[in-house]
C-alpha cells in the first residue's frame, strides 16, 4: 500500500493543471511526489524485495520477497472487504474514503464560493455523517469481535453504537430532506 500511495500521489500530481496553482508550484508537487516515489522503491529493495510488473508488463502490480518468494499485490480493494465487514453502511465506506483520499468528486462538493477571498473549503454534512457512522460500524464491529474472543458480552457495548447510529441516520435524513427541497444554486463552469 505505501507503494501504490506513492504512485498514486505522483500521478495525481502530473495530472494538476499548470493553470490552477501555476507551473513552478505544479512542478515543485510533481518533484516532490517523484522524490517519495523514489524513496519508496529503494525501501522495498533494501528490504529484499521486488516490484513486479502486472501481465501485460504495463505497471507495478506487486511485491515479490525474494528469498523465500512470496508476492502481494501493490494494491488492495478495500471497498468489497468493507461492504462485507459494513452490512449496515452500504456505500459510507466509499465516501469516507472519498474524503480521506481527497477525492476530485468529493472535494468538488466541498468547494463554496467562486474564487478569491471568497473562495473557501466547507464540510458536505452527509460527508462528514457518512465517515462517522462508518467509524461507528467499525468500531462496533471491533468491540464485538474482542468480546466475543476474550469471552465478555459485547452486546451492551454493541446496543450503544447501534443507537448512535440510529440518532445519526435521524440526522441525515434530515439533511438530505433538506438539500432535496432546498437545493444549492447552481455554480456555472468558468465563473
Amino acid at each position: 500500500m505505501l507503494f501504490a500511495n506513492a504512485e498514486n500521489r505522483l500521478t495525481g500530481a502530473r495530472q494538476i493543471p499548470a493553470r490552477n496553482l501555476g507551473a513552478n508550484t505544479v512542478q515543485r508537487l510533481i518533484d516532490n511526489c517523484a522524490a517519495e516515489y523514489d524513496q519508496v522503491r529503494r525501501l522495498i529493495d533494501r528490504a529484499g524485495m521486488d516490484l513486479v510488473q502486472d501481465r501485460n508488463g504495463n505497471k507495478i502490480a506487486g511485491v515479490e520477497l525474494r528469498i523465500p518468494a512470496v508476492r502481494v499485490p501493490v494494491k488492495l480493494d478495500i471497498g468489497p472487504l468493507m461492504s462485507s465487514l459494513l452490512p449496515d453502511s452500504p456505500g459510507w465506506y466509499r465516501i469516507s474514503s472519498g474524503i480521506a483520499h481527497s477525492a476530485a468528486w468529493v472535494l468538488h462538493d466541498a468547494v463554496a464560493g467562486t474564487c478569491g477571498p471568497d473562495l473557501a473549503l466547507t464540510p458536505d454534512l452527509m460527508e462528514v455523517a457518512a465517515a462517522a457512522e462508518s467509524a461507528i460500524s467499525a468500531s462496533a464491529l471491533i468491540i464485538e469481535r474482542h468480546g466475543t474472543y476474550y469471552g465478555y458480552d459485547p452486546e451492551p457495548r454493541v446496543r450503544q453504537s447501534r443507537q448512535r447510529r440510529a440518532m445519526l441516520d435521524v440526522l441525515m435524513r434530515e439533511q438530505a430532506i433538506s438539500q432535496m427541497t432546498n437545493p444549492a444554486p447552481l455554480i456555472r463552469a468558468g465563473s
